[in-house]
């Protein structure tokens, strides 16, 4: 894909495996993989021509590009039906043989398959020898007439017209390959490059024809198509013997080595494992140490901290209410009646006035003020800034304030209850660095104050609070609020990381004291240790498994190449075997492993020839044993089409052609009774029988069979665009819908059986198809269909009909299209104009149509 441009094909050949296998460690393999990509590559097919473990090495970096990958050897590519399981994928065959010779070799299906187009190598290095592939003729020397006309064909460009029809869904016939039948010997298509894409095709619905295409002169007509030989098909030979010869039983002798002794000598690792569950356990107890260690430290360092910021709240509450009595008794307002207190700068006396305060008198420490830079103006201004927080004072309780946002030291303001004059408020300004001084911080831990509000009000680092920080939103002050707890320890997640958090109330102005300490550094130590130990198990389990590897490596491989060949035969890859190395119970199982993939191989060919003459439904049902002989009631939709003048059509064409044509015309019918969920029932010369709901109901089976009959119309005109096209007759068809109750089950005895539906719905639905043809339709349902889909779709109603072995006339409706269609037909002329339906053959009132001189329906007046 380029863009939104992808291109059409099937199958790609790439010969440049070896160079790939060369550069597998480099860019250029993601380029590589990126342009298969681009070309809408889903499947890397890697053909196996003897590079070995070099392969599987490629393949696992291909994987790690996510890129699908396949492995198939080379015999097995050449095997007739090897790439029937890649056709619902777009494959690339990467390979180290010639694209030519593998081109040849191929056997690909003439209908479903499309012709392989050949891509240039990406990465390219020095020329590659390369081996010729079986079936591959010896080269010849070119003369020189052939070498221009190659020359000049390459000259005239290399992109190559792609085919349009997309990988053809697996139907009942597409299990069908032509087996053994010879293909003419085909040109190699010319090289692709990946970044080239013609823009001017148009894409066509119909498979490519058997000859790759190819740019092609106007003035050249086609070759004409070679005859098909069909030999009839050699024996198969036995699958176990393709690889190597089967070892019965009776000849495997179980030695005293046997897989029990090895077993048993294998159990010394347990030794590593019982290293492992101690490491991991002293771990696991080495980490809970740690959290009870946090845990003791951090509360023992609350209640010191605690105990000292509360000596110090209590000793300012006391100088402070000193310092004002005194100073009330003296009249003095100088810095003396302070007697030396650094910590306090000034004592506000202030009354209570609503919410906030009213400052009656100021004493200031005005020696400490001016050795701290602070003037009186800032000071008496923070009663003004928190007086509606301070006068909570006036109750008896204490308050304590962060004060320092503005200024360029710690300051704390606290508020409380004057003892000199009854009903005033003192308000303190004090130094917050001593109560700093009590909180320390670490790499990992840190402890800081906070008030009720969440506010820092002491931090080990003074900027902190300078700034004025909250951590109102951090999970372990929002636990202290919540909790009726005085001290307590929590786990909490916070940005991303995980804390240890534990906190103790203090019982003075609601402050708080916070520790916290992040999981990963605190437990650093506790990783450490593991990792040493890891390091000495990892020490220990070297030397197990260099001592084991040669004592494991005769069990090993044995066992290694019976996953490879299960894994193929998962695969559905039956020509697998396996070679018993041993006379041990693996030599057993590799025996019996051959004897089981030869009967999957026999059941499996079982299926698929039951496949080919029965829906997949079906055959599924049978081999699990739940259909038996009889029938069951069912209540179903049954359709019948039919290829109109397709007799005389045939008589135009070669047998091979006939064959061709109708196999692309079931192909796509088929497609749309399986994409509507419907059932083949069989195929009647040119005629095709369904039905919707006589296996398993959907629900809406006679919507879905008019469903797929409107896709079977417009896949019939994108049928005939290509017919026109290439100078085939155009196909027109009739379908008839019946829905109506009908024995369901296997018809016929116990030699031969066959899953059909009988009943007189059946024969209705057979009548009402006929009535295209004079009637100039191409889809008619019943009136039974019609009641169950008259909300879903346009339909005309036709003239009625008397039916053989119905005494009242039968109401039959023309379908237009779904009502949800705003392109479908407006009428019956828009219609038959867009089939192709010749309107001068229809039926006029009272014809009637006899078959074999049987009277089936008579059109009547309504």
């Amino acid at each position: 894909m380029i863009g939104n441009q992808r291109y059409q094909f099937q199958w790609a050949l790439d010969d440049s495996l070896n160079t790939l296998i060369r550069h597998r460690g480099d860019a250029e393999l993601s380029r590589a993989v990126r342009e298969w990509k681009l070309l809408g590559i889903e499947l890397v097919l890697l053909v196996d021509s003897g590079q070995g473990m070099a392969l599987e090495f490629l393949a696992r970096d291909i994987l790690l590009q996510s890129m699908s990958v396949h492995l198939m050897r080379l015999e097995e590519l050449f095997a007739r039906g090897a790439l029937s399981r890649f056709r619902d994928e777009r494959t690339l065959l990467l390979h180290a043989e010639s694209n030519e010779g593998l081109q040849k070799a191929l056997h690909l299906d003439p209908v479903l398959d499309e012709p392989p187009i050949v891509l240039k190598p990406i990465i390219t290095d020095e020329p590659v020898q390369r081996r010729v592939a079986p079936h591959e003729k010896a080269p010849r020397e070119t003369p020189p007439e052939e070498k221009s006309a190659t020359s000049e064909k390459k000259e005239g460009g290399s992109v190559v017209p792609f085919p349009s029809r997309p990988p053809a869904q697996k139907t009942p016939e597409s299990h069908s390959e032509p087996e053994h039948t010879e293909k003419p010997t085909l040109s190699p298509p010319p090289t692709v490059p990946h970044a080239e894409v013609s823009k001017t095709e148009k894409p066509t619905l119909s498979p490519p024809p058997t000859v790759p295409q190819a740019e092609v002169s106007k003035t050249e007509k086609p070759p004409k198509k070679p005859e098909v030989a069909a030999p009839a098909p050699p024996p198969a030979p036995s699958i176990a013997t393709r690889q190597a010869t089967p070892i019965a039983r009776s000849e495997i002798k179980v030695s005293r080595w046997n897989i029990k002794v090895k077993t048993i000598a294998l159990l010394s690792a347990l030794i590593v494992s019982a290293l492992s569950a101690m490491i991991f356990w002293a771990s696991m107890e080495f980490s809970n140490d740690v959290a009870r260690d946090i845990e003791a430290n951090a509360t023992q360092l609350n209640e010191v901290v605690g105990q000292k910021v509360q000596v110090i709240l209590e000793q300012t509450r006391y100088s402070a209410n000193l310092i004002a009595a005194k100073a009330a008794e003296s009249d003095a307002l100088s810095s003396e009646a302070f007697q030396g207190n650094q910590d306090i700068f000034a004592i506000i006396t202030t009354e209570p006035v609503a919410d906030t305060l009213s400052v009656s008198s100021t004493l200031l420490n005005k020696e400490q003020m001016d050795l701290n830079g602070l003037i009186e103006d800032d000071l008496t201004r923070i009663t003004s800034l928190y007086g509606s927080s301070l006068v909570a004072a006036k109750t008896g309780a204490t308050t304590v304030m962060n004060a320092s946002t503005g200024f360029r030291m710690p300051l704390i303001v606290m508020s409380f209850p004057s003892r000199a004059e009854a009903g005033k408020i003192l308000v303190v300004v004090a130094d917050a660095r001593r109560i700093g001084e009590s909180f320390l911080g670490t790499d990992a831990s840190l402890t800081f104050m906070v008030d009720r509000n969440g506010s820092i009000v002491a931090h080990p680092d003074p900027t902190v609070v300078l700034g004025g920080m909250s951590v109102a939103n951090l999970p372990v002050f929002q636990e202290m609020m919540k909790s009726t707890l005085d001290k307590a320890m929590i786990r909490y997640e916070y940005e991303g990381k995980w804390y240890r958090g534990a906190y103790k109330k203090l019982p003075l102005a609601g402050l708080g004291v916070i520790y916290t300490i992040e999981e990963a550094k605190a437990f650093a130590r506790v990783e450490e240790i593991r990792n040493r130990n890891l390091y000495v198990l990892g020490i220990v389990l070297s030397l197990a498994i260099l001592v084991g590897y040669f004592f494991a490596r005769s069990l090993a491989l044995p066992l290694r190449e019976l996953v490879g060949a299960t894994q193929r035969v998962e695969n559905e890859d039956y020509s697998v075997a396996v070679e018993p190395r041993s006379g041990d119970e693996v030599g057993v199982l590799a025996a019996s492993f051959n004897k089981m993939v030869n009967g999957l191989a026999e059941r499996e060919r079982m299926k698929d020839a039951f496949g080919r003459f029965v829906n997949k439904e079906v055959a599924e049902r049978a081999m699990r044993g739940e259909i038996k002989l009889g029938g069951e009631k069912k209540e179903c939709a049954v359709f019948f089409s039919d290829l109109r003048g397709f007799t005389a059509m045939s008589e135009k064409l070669q047998p091979e052609e006939v064959v061709e044509y109708l196999n692309r015309y079931f192909t796509l019918m088929v497609d749309c009774v399986d994409k509507s969920h419907g059932v083949v029932d069989k195929f009647i010369g040119d005629a095709v029988m369904a039905t919707w709901g006589s296996v398993i109901s959907h629900g809406n089976d006679t919507a879905n069979a008019v469903d797929g009959a409107l896709m079977m119309r417009k896949a019939l005109m994108e049928f005939n665009v290509y017919n026109a096209e290439h100078g085939l007759p155009i196909a027109k068809f009739g379908c008839g819908i019946n829905t109506g109750a009908v024995i369901s089950g296997q018809i016929g005895s116990e030699k031969k059986l066959e899953f059909t539906v009988i009943g007189d719905a059946v024969n209705l639905a057979s009548r009402i198809e006929s009535l295209n043809k004079p009637f100039a339709t191409d889809i008619l349902i019943s009136q039974d269909a019609y009641d169950r889909v008259a909300d879903s779709f346009d339909v005309v109603k036709m003239p009625a009909i008397k039916v053989k072995g119905k005494s009242e006339p039968q109401t039959i409706y023309c379908v237009l299209g779904r009502k949800d269609d705003p392109d479908r037909p407006k009428n019956l002329d828009e219609l038959r104009k867009r089939a192709g339906i010749d309107w001068g053959t229809k039926g006029e009132l009272g014809a009637v149509m006899e078959e074999d001189k049987e009277e089936k329906y008579e059109i009547i007046q309504e």
